[in-house]
């Protein structure tokens, strides 16, 4: 089912439509399927959170809560 970029919610011109359609014909499959999940985030460490986005592809991390300095 196509979705309609340029309509609400998105409101993407022409220029961010294509990136998008670019950005999604280059990535493989398993990069694919890694943007459909988000990771807790156990760990704030750099290397971990690199880790975890070069092996799994991930769409984005959750963090426990914490201070601003701990997060950042």
């Amino acid at each position: 089912m196509p979705v309609d970029m340029r309509a609400k919610p998105y409101y993407l011109d022409d220029e961010a439509v294509q990136w998008v359609e670019d950005t999604i014909a280059s990535m493989s499959l398993e990069e694919k399927i890694g943007q459909l999940f988000f990771n807790m985030g156990s760990s704030r460490t750099e290397e971990y959170l690199k880790m975890t986005v070069d092996k799994y592809h991930i769409g984005g991390i959750r963090y426990n809560p914490g201070t601003a300095a701990e997060v950042h």
